[in-house]
C-alpha cells in the first residue's frame, strides 16, 4: 500500500532544523575527466553516490564541465535539450517510457541514514521534461527499500515486477518543458528504509502517455531531475498545561478506526483540525472512544479542553 501523506504544519507545530538524507543531492560531487561516466553504471565513481539499480537501463549525467569535451552531455545545452541546472552546474536525466518496448531507467542512492519506524519524511525533487521527448506520461515514482532495488522481468509476460512504491506523482503531462517544477510528497516510514530510486515502476499498459513529435534523440519520454531531498518532518506539540492530562491510542491508525481515550481530569469538549486547520467532524462511540467522519489519509490534532487548558495530540490516519 502507498504510504502517502500530504503534510501542512499548523498553529500547534514548530519547526526545527531537519537533515537532507540524500548524498550528493544536486549532483556537484562528480569527476568529468572521461566521456565513458557520463553514463550511469551498476557502480559509478563518477557520480559520487549514486548508481544505477541492477539490470536497469542507463541513466544519464550531464554537466557544464562537459561542454568543451563532449557537448551532447553539456549543461544547459545537450543532447535532450537545453535546460539549466536548478542549482550548481549538474543534474541528471532519464527514460521512463518507450513503447513498444518495456523499457526503463532508474537512479538509486544509499541514505545517510536509514529511515525511522512511524515517522513521516518530506521528500521533493525538481523535474523537467526534455525538450527533445517523443513523449510525455503523466507519472513519476520514489520506491524506498530496506536492499539496492534490482529491476525484474517476468520471464512469461516480459513485463515488470512492480515494486511496491510509496510515492506516486501524478498529471505530469501538464506540466512544460522551459522551467523545474518541484514535487513533493510526504512518507510514513514503516522502518529499515536505507535506498532510495527513483524512476517509472509501471508497465506501458498502466501509464498514460501523450505523443508529442517523433524526436529520433529521445523516442521516448525523458526527464531531467536536480535536487533532490528527504528530511525528516519534526513537529513540537505545543500543550498547555497538564501535558499528561490525555492519553491517546492509537495515534497511528487506518481510516475508520476508532480511537480511544482515557482521562485523568474532566473534558469539557474535543475538537479535531486537519493540516490545513479545517475542524474535522468527530462523534463519539462512547465516554471514552471516538471515531473521525470519513476522514481523509493525512495528520490530524485532537484538541482536548479542560478547565486548566488544551491538550492537543496529533494523529495520522493512513
Amino acid at each position: 500500500m502507498k504510504q502517502i501523506i500530504t503534510l501542512f504544519l499548523v498553529l500547534h507545530s514548530v519547526n526545527v532544523f531537519c537533515q537532507n538524507l540524500v548524498p550528493n543531492s544536486s549532483f556537484e560531487i562528480a569527476d568529468c575527466n572521461s566521456f565513458g561516466i557520463a553514463f550511469f553504471e551498476e557502480s559509478s565513481a563518477a557520480l559520487a553516490d549514486w548508481f544505477r539499480p541492477s539490470s536497469s537501463g542507463s541513466a544519464d549525467f550531464f554537466s557544464s564541465c562537459y561542454n568543451d569535451s563532449w557537448s551532447n552531455l553539456g549543461v544547459p545545452s545537450n543532447i535532450f535539450g537545453f535546460q539549466s541546472a536548478r542549482t550548481g552546474e549538474s543534474y541528471v536525466g532519464l527514460g521512463t517510457y518507450e513503447p513498444p518496448f518495456e523499457a526503463r531507467e532508474f537512479i538509486g542512492c544509499e541514505l545517510q541514514n536509514e529511515l525511522e519506524t512511524n515517522e513521516i519524511y518530506t521528500y521533493k525533487m525538481w523535474v523537467s521534461w526534455s525538450d527533445s521527448s517523443s513523449y510525455k506520461t503523466d507519472r513519476l515514482s520514489v520506491f524506498f527499500s530496506e536492499e539496492p532495488y534490482v529491476v525484474e522481468i517476468d520471464s512469461e509476460s516480459g513485463q515488470h515486477v512492480v515494486p511496491p512504491y510509496q510515492i506516486e506523482f501524478l498529471e505530469l503531462d501538464t506540466m512544460g518543458n522551459d522551467s523545474w517544477v518541484l514535487l513533493e510528497a510526504e512518507y510514513l516510514a514503516t522502518g529499515g528504509e536505507r535506498f532510495l530510486t527513483i524512476g517509472e515502476f509501471e508497465n506501458n499498459s498502466d501509464i498514460n502517455s501523450t505523443f508529442i513529435e517523433q524526436n529520433q534523440k529521445a523516442e521516448y519520454a525523458y526527464f531531467f531531475i536536480d535536487d533532490v531531498s528527504l528530511e525528516q518532518t519534526y513537529t513540537s506539540i505545543i500543550e498547555l498545561r497538564n501535558p499528561k492530562e490525555v492519553q491517546v491510542y492509537p495515534t497511528l491508525m487506518k481510516v475508520g478506526q476508532e480511537v480511544n481515550f482515557k482521562s485523568n481530569g474532566k473534558i469539557q469538549s474535543i475538537f479535531c483540525f486537519d493540516q490545513l486547520g479545517r475542524e474535522a467532524e468527530i462523534s463519539h462511540i462512547n465516554s471514552d472512544q471516538l471515531r473521525l467522519s470519513d476522514p481523509a489519509p493525512g495528520l490530524y490534532f485532537l484538541n482536548f479542553v479542560f478547565q486548566s487548558g488544551i491538550q492537543v495530540t496529533k494523529i495520522i490516519v493512513y
